[in-house]
């Protein structure tokens, strides 16, 4: 509340508004946050009416036979699937919302429910697979905002991480290391690809901008590790005659996908944002694929001297396109990285207290420089906004 309220004087002493419009503001958010308190008590409530049924269940779940179990259970998802359907056609969409997590997170119960009372022998990660494939039309159906796609997101990768590791270790030597490098290079680009499609960010806008923001992630933090293990990898596959041409083949496979997907989508001359966006794809994935082209395996300082070029072309790019919060992430990240490479250059004096008063002094010198370069990028973005 009272950061709010410095924020509005803030404004008015600045000439953004007036003092009519501020308190507009403050009287509108006072009111929206009017009976917080009498419905938190009513949540908290059926809250603990909820755990005390779960905890009188769980007190004779043994008596219980097995077919009841799960009878009960799918009556419950069905109740909970017909409320979500309720609330969508009223509008209700923190409701809709709430019971189609509900239904995903009961399916998944189930699911493990009916695997105890029958002994099935499947597998853990054959049971998050089913999962994802019979919840996923009910949550495209009735998952509309951030609160569903987030969650959904992070259930899919981690299935998908569980997944790989069940089953790569079945596959020979050589096709481990070309499925995992291929789907290091090209999931993150199916995502932002994904997110980029004109029919899905108009049906499901939530849902397609969570895709768009899990590629570029996933393409940050792929090319980063890349470049932090950039030695570990080469000594890794040794540059084995199988593995010569396998990161030029995910490569190409990635700059074929790029480019078809430009094709397609004809308005790249128009759109600056799809432009760094594909710039941004082909440069990740370089840096990627870099331990791996390399004639020479890199050097600490070579690898440490690429991870903050790249980063700087982060913040290069999120400075044009007036992403201020990347810009400062990115100042910040390049700063910790330098002060890895004193630390790693002069380890032995680090031990001692001269070390330490230099290392402190460093940091402090790395965070004014941050902190300048950071002001001066956020005034060229706020010209550029003008502009």
């Amino acid at each position: 509340m009272w950061g709010r309220h410095k924020k509005l004087k803030e404004w008015v002493a600045a000439g953004l508004m007036t003092d009519a419009q501020a308190a507009a503001i403050q009287a509108h958010e006072d009111n929206r946050k009017k009976g917080h308190f009498g419905r938190g008590l009513i949540n908290l409530s059926i809250f603990a009416i909820l755990v005390g049924i779960l905890s009188i269940i769980a007190s004779n779940w043994y008596k219980i036979p097995g077919e009841v179990k799960i009878g009960v259970h799918v009556l419950l998802n069905i109740g909970i699937g017909v409320l979500a359907l309720w609330a969508d056609k009223r509008g209700k969409d923190i409701w809709r919302e709430g019971a189609t997590l509900g239904f995903i997170g009961l399916t998944l119960t189930l699911i493990i429910l009916i695997g105890q009372v029958f002994q099935l022998t499947g597998s853990t990660v054959q049971a998050l697979m089913l999962w994802m494939a019979v919840t996923l039309p009910f949550f495209l159906l009735m998952g509309k905002t951030y609160a569903t796609a987030v969650p959904w997101m992070i259930a899919f990768l981690t299935t998908l991480v569980m997944v790989t590791e069940e089953y790569i270790g079945d596959l020979p030597e050589y096709w481990q290391a070309y499925f995992t490098l291929g789907l290091g290079a090209l999931l993150p680009l199916a995502f932002m690809a994904d997110g980029m499609i004109g029919l899905f960010r108009r049906l499901r806008p939530a849902l397609a901008d969570v895709s768009l923001r899990t590629g570029v992630i996933l393409s940050a933090v792929f090319a980063s590790m890349s470049l932090i293990v950039w030695g570990e990898i080469h000594n890794a596959y040794n540059y084995n005659d199988y593995l010569k041409e396998q990161p030029l083949v995910v490569l190409a496979l990635g700059l074929a996908g790029i480019g078809a997907h430009a094709i397609f989508y004809k308005f790249y001359k128009n759109d600056p944002a799809m432009k760094a966006g594909v710039l941004f794809a082909l440069v990740s994935l370089v840096v990627q694929m870099l331990p791996l082209l390399a004639p020479v395996a890199g050097n600490s300082i070579i690898a440490a001297l690429a991870f903050i070029g790249y980063w700087m072309f982060i913040g290069w790019l999120a400075q044009g396109m007036g992403h201020l919060r990347i810009v400062s992430l990115a100042i910040t990240i390049i700063a910790i990285r330098i002060f890895a490479i004193y630390i790693e250059v002069f380890g032995s004096m680090m031990s001692t207290g001269i070390g330490l008063i230099g290392g402190g002094i460093v940091m402090l010198a790395l965070i004014y420089g941050a902190r300048k370069m950071n002001a001066r990028l956020t005034r060229k973005g706020g010209a550029h906004a003008k502009a």
